[in-house]
């Protein structure tokens, strides 16, 4: 009996250093943000984090108390043996996934939870896809390394302390009541609410915060709990509509600018991936990285302040196409039954008599891309399949040279008016382009020769469109597709770090140059681009036009459990899971506003 208790409390010491290491590992990938870290945000850390670790380590030793209790009283080889079994499997399983997980955060900007299974019909883009070969194969070997290290440790140090004799049934409902006292440690108090993510949230900086969760049991509570859109509620239905109608209603009387001077103009709309504002000099980012998008600007209608609806690719795709906003957990457009539902400006060109093209040189099966595309009035499409094989040498697919010199040879041939829509690629990890170093140094500068690149592409391509006919009826809208951690001291939902340009060019806007500094979000393109064409933007019930002097302007950034919310009169970040204010301040009031415009669109995704 005694060496069965002394085998259990070796084992529940090995997990709770396991994960404890687990930890350490994860904050050695965050190295950068060393400075940022008091000595009580590292206590708090551990503390906080033993705290749920011990969460996670009741499943494992309620578990193991129950295989104790009934098979080591048929023997030990035969427990021994299943107890082996089943934890090198948890230790490989976890181990990779740790791995995983310290990795993509930079990237996902959340810790490993269900929200990712979307993207895992194709692992090599999502996983991987963002990764050089070489940071790629010293992942793998770290994984490899970091399994084996505990494998061993468990086997030697911990295993070989398991008891030679077999259990006597009398003792058996020892080990029953321990699993039942496991219950303990798995609820995290004595309180009505069990273990949480508020349990173990303490400090300001919110990758301390993220630091502290157990990603086990992060990933285990999110499948437990697994619904395809997080849906919160913060007040009444009635009070949320009260609070957020002069945000999202309609002003009685308009006061719009007057931009586009040809009623039915061709409309392209380009969207750049990753060209956050921190990178674009016209918009006060980075200088001398984007001279093409800055000339362009001298001639264009700029607007400085507009803010990406979520924080990757297809939460942009559907928030300037569809003027919806962006969701917590998984995107929209993963789930057809809700897509398909959305409306899209492709549609509404489609129903005015525009032939219609989507032009993309990835995979556009990724996160359901072609359904979108297929149901949403898309006349034709192009995508990595339908490029030479000498073409597609991005990680990702075609690079942008490719993709606007297919696009220029289709539209050349689309009957007038036309609609277009570009998703490029070329700025994205690993930041490898078919160009001569601009800047050499460190991955930073990688990223930076890949904005140089796509900035220089883009150049190129309004360079030719300017040479067609159809030059001086046509509108072009650039934009970003999301935002960017530029700068790795900044969190994700930063303003800094979602802050994105767009600019209108073309022979339809006339000599109408200008600077818009009103702020807007990503999502209202369609609701800011119809009225301007004559055409009904009522179908995008929360894309406001920017260009009407009597809305109100703000904008709203959506990431995985929470918001920012930006005005011209406040500013802040909404943490969902933990409560509270992330980053920036301000008054309840403002706060309660906030709240119920994202329950508005919380609501309606979930009526959709």
């Amino acid at each position: 009996m005694k060496q069965y208790l002394k085998f259990y409390g070796r084992y529940a010491l090995m997990m709770m250093l396991y994960f404890g290491c687990a930890r350490a590992l994860f904050l050695l990938f965050r190295h950068q943000h060393f400075a940022e870290f008091s000595l009580a945000d590292v206590a708090g850390c551990i503390v906080h984090g033993a705290h749920i670790d011990a969460s996670f380590s009741g499943y494992l030793l309620l578990l193991l108390a129950v295989l104790i209790a009934i098979v080591a009283p048929f023997g030990a080889t035969a427990a021994r043996r299943t107890v082996a079994t089943i934890t090198i499997a948890l230790l490989v399983l976890t181990g990779m996934l740790t791995v995983v997980d310290a990795e993509l955060f930079e990237h996902w900007g959340f810790r490993l939870d269900d929200s990712p299974l979307p993207y895992l019909t194709h692992p090599r883009e999502a996983i991987f896809g963002s990764l050089s070969l070489w940071r790629t194969a010293m992942l793998l070997l770290l994984a490899a390394a970091w399994v084996t290290a505990w494998v061993w440790a468990f086997t030697k140090v911990v295993l070989s302390a398991f008891p030679r004799k077999r259990l006597r049934w009398t003792y058996s409902p020892v080990f029953i009541l321990i699993a039942g006292l496991c219950i303990i440690p798995i609820r995290g108090s004595f309180n009505t609410a069990p273990m949480n993510h508020g349990m173990v949230f303490f400090s300001k900086n919110p990758i301390i915060n993220q630091a502290t969760l157990n990603m086990p049991w992060n990933l285990m509570h999110s499948l437990l709990h697994r619904k395809k859109i997080k849906f919160y509620r913060f007040m009444p239905p009635e009070e949320a509509r009260r609070e957020a109608k002069p945000y999202l209603d309609p002003p009685p009387q308009a006061d719009v600018v007057r931009v586009v001077e040809t009623s039915r103009p061709n409309v392209i709309i380009v969207l750049l991936e990753s060209m956050a504002a921190q990178l674009v000099g016209c918009v006060g980012g980075e200088q001398g990285l984007t001279p093409c998008f800055d000339s362009l600007a001298a001639q264009g209608l700029l607007f400085t302040h507009i803010y990406a609806s979520g924080h990757r690719t297809e939460r942009g795709l559907v928030a300037a196409l569809s003027g919806y906003p962006s969701q917590t957990g998984m995107p929209v457009i993963s789930i057809n039954s809700k897509m398909k539902r959305l409306p899209c400006l492709a549609e509404d060109f489609a129903g005015e008599g525009y032939s219609t093209a989507f032009f993309y040189g990835g995979d556009i099966s990724f996160v359901n891309t072609r359904s979108y595309v297929l149901q949403n009035g898309f006349d034709l499409y192009t995508s990595r399949s339908d490029f030479p094989r000498a073409q597609q040498s991005s990680k990702w697919g075609v690079h942008d040279e490719f993709l606007y010199a297919r696009t220029l040879a289709t539209i050349d041939n689309m009957p007038q008016p036309f609609f277009a829509a570009l998703l490029t690629l070329s700025n994205h990890e690993p930041y490898h382009v078919p160009m001569q170093p601009v800047i050499s140094g460190t991955d930073d500068d990688a990223m930076r020769n890949a904005v140089c690149y796509a900035d220089r592409c883009l150049g190129e391509f309004v360079a030719q469109c300017r040479q067609r006919p159809w030059w001086g009826s046509t509108l072009v809208a650039l934009i970003a597709d999301h935002g960017k951690v530029v700068n790795p001291l900044f969190v994700r939902y930063d303003t800094a770090t979602i802050r994105i340009p767009m600019l209108w060019i073309g022979g339809a806007l006339g000599d109408n140059a200008a600077v818009v500094n009103r702020i807007g979000a990503q999502h209202d393109l369609p609701g800011t681009l119809l009225p301007q064409l004559g055409m009904k933007s009522e179908r995008y019930r929360f894309s406001k036009n920017i260009l009407d002097r009597a809305q109100l302007p703000f904008a709203m950034h959506i990431f995985n459990d929470g918001f920012t919310f930006v005005s011209d009169s406040a500013t802040f970040t909404y943490g969902n899971a933990e409560g509270k204010l992330l980053l920036y301040s301000c008054d309840s009031a403002m706060l309660r506003r906030g709240q119920a415009i994202f329950q508005e669109y919380n609501e309606d995704l979930r009526q959709l």
